[in-house]
């Protein structure tokens, strides 16, 4: 009886270890896929902008994508807000 028992036991701890690696995955995966949206949103906004506006904030149309997917160096402040 307490090998039928232990086995179910180890069973159990698979499928729960295998479940919470799912559910990590899909927290990563949702979490990359928002970061991807909120760096599309920023640069569609970006694009947006008057090239008079972008001057004032210190861009180029150029610098948008790599300002928002790096950040810009020397900057106070991010275009876009890590989590």
């Amino acid at each position: 009886m307490s090998t039928i028992s232990s086995a179910t036991v180890r069973w159990q701890n698979l499928a729960g270890a295998a479940l919470l690696a799912a559910a990590a995955a899909s927290k990563n995966w949702w979490c990359t896929y928002i970061n991807w949206r909120l760096q599309q949103a920023a640069v569609a906004h970006l694009e947006s902008l008057s090239d008079y506006q972008l001057k004032d904030i210190g861009l180029t149309r150029s610098q948008i994508r790599s300002a928002v997917s790096h950040g810009l160096a020397g900057r106070a402040y991010p275009l876009v807000p890590s989590f």
